[in-house]
């Protein structure tokens, strides 16, 4: 092996192991109609981790956006944003419906993995003609639009799924149950009159 790619294969490595191996979980919630429901992103070792820039995409037909806030490990960020996402395609565009872009940098502490827990949490307001079922929120690492892959921190998209209930309706009655009591009623009486 030539010395160039002996160093080369070291910097390929060195690049590798600044990167924060990225396992995210994420919890989801239930409700009905006009509920509200939580959404939230967890990090179980955030021992790497340096930023986290994240795009997250829902169905504005199914949920209405009510507020966002960083986590127990977001709280241990000098920077934290969440707002409105932007196509980097059209940076001086409109922001895109249904998206939030959030980040976190510059930990104020040093991570360790008994840190771990949530990075964001968000709060939705199941719409009024919200499909009945699930209906996910996702999460994805986001590059900036620069074409190349999120170097703090790299995972595959992630859903947090949300699940829109639908009310029991209450039994009908049964046609002629008050007919039915009266006739009781009316036999109980004779037979109580017959006895005397």
């Amino acid at each position: 092996m030539s010395t160039l790619s002996k160093v080369a294969t070291w910097l390929a490595f060195a690049i590798c192991s600044c990167q924060a191996v990225a396992v995210p979980t994420t919890t989801g919630d239930s409700g009905y109609r006009n509920d509200f429901v939580d959404v939230v992103i967890s990090e179980l070792d955030p021992t790497n981790l340096f930023g986290v820039q994240l795009r997250i995409d829902y169905s504005l037909d199914n949920l209405e956006l009510v507020s966002t806030s960083t986590g127990d490990i977001g709280n241990n960020f000098l920077l934290a944003t969440i707002g409105d996402y932007i196509d980097p395609s059209d940076p001086f565009g409109p922001p895109v419906p249904g998206s939030l872009s959030a980040s976190l940098s510059i930990p104020t502490v040093a991570l360790t993995a008994a840190d771990g827990g949530s990075l964001f949490q968000l709060t939705f307001k199941i719409t009024p003609g919200a499909a009945f079922g699930p209906t996910d929120v996702w999460f994805s690492c986001d590059d900036f639009g620069l074409g190349r892959p999120c170097l703090d921190y790299d995972f595959d998209p992630v859903p947090a799924t949300i699940t829109v209930l639908q009310r029991a309706t209450n039994p009908m009655p049964l046609p002629g149950t008050l007919p039915l009591l009266g006739v009781g009623g009316a036999a109980l009486l004779w037979a109580r009159r017959r006895k005397r």
